[in-house]
């Protein structure tokens, strides 16, 4: 990734990780479209896409949109992502004994099925960037010798892990098209997912991710790796 000036999509934008990305890049003089489900609130985002990772047809919209504006993109940070909580799961019942099957659907079609569908209505634009990357915002607790002690929701876990696998089956599938794949943990932040008790300010954070990604080659891809750069046990 070595040109000045990037074309970055990031998902998810509408909040938390997502919002501080899109400032991060674009104070980095980088040129970038975030996406939210709505416009409600995003009169501050220069360039927006109305997304919802759970209806096909708003991601070939937004992709379709955006082709419009740009002949192609080289950074797509699937950022959006969801826990049980977001389907009004309370968090003392989101163990594996107790979470529902719907739960447990909806954050997978979210966190899962959402970035596949996005990585093919979008694989055309990548196609025509320079150097094009894929970054997947994975999690710790997608790790099976990490996730298999921490954390409550299993569906989140559950999820995290089939994103990793996906970037995965995504790296080895995209290599031809010359499109980088990597997964990333971003650390345990302070949002509202993560709590008021965690490690990382946002926008601190997203600094040191937008620096460790500019610093990604195609040679990366298909590594697991954290918010600083460093290699995340699998």
């Amino acid at each position: 990734m070595k040109h000045k000036e990037r074309r970055v999509v990031v998902t998810g934008a509408g909040r938390g990780l997502g919002r501080e990305l899109v400032r991060h890049f674009a104070e980095a003089g980088h040129t970038v479209w975030g996406t939210t489900r709505s416009r409600s609130g995003m009169d501050d985002l220069e360039r927006h896409l109305m997304l919802d990772l759970m209806d096909e047809g708003s991601i070939a919209g937004a992709a379709k949109s955006l082709a419009e504006q740009t002949e192609g993109i080289d950074v797509l940070v699937n950022c959006a992502a969801v826990d049980a909580r977001n389907f009004g799961v309370e968090p003392d019942r989101c163990d594996i004994h107790e979470i529902s099957a719907e739960a447990m659907a909806s954050v997978f079609q979210v966190n899962v099925i959402g970035p596949l569908l996005v990585q093919q209505h979008f694989h055309g634009l990548l196609c025509r960037g320079q150097n094009p990357i894929i970054v997947n915002i994975s999690s710790q607790l997608g790790s099976m010798v990490v996730g298999d002690t921490v954390g409550s929701d299993v569906a989140y876990n559950v999820s995290k892990s089939g994103l990793n696998m996906l970037s995965r089956r995504a790296a080895a599938s995209y290599a031809g098209d010359g499109i980088a794949v990597v997964m990333m943990h971003p650390g345990w932040l302070k949002t509202d997912m993560g709590g008021p008790g965690a490690d990382l300010e946002v926008s601190d954070a997203a600094q040191q991710i937008v620096a460790t990604i500019q610093q990604q080659t195609f040679e990366d891809s298909g590594s697991f790796i954290r918010w600083d750069g460093v290699v995340h046990p699998w």
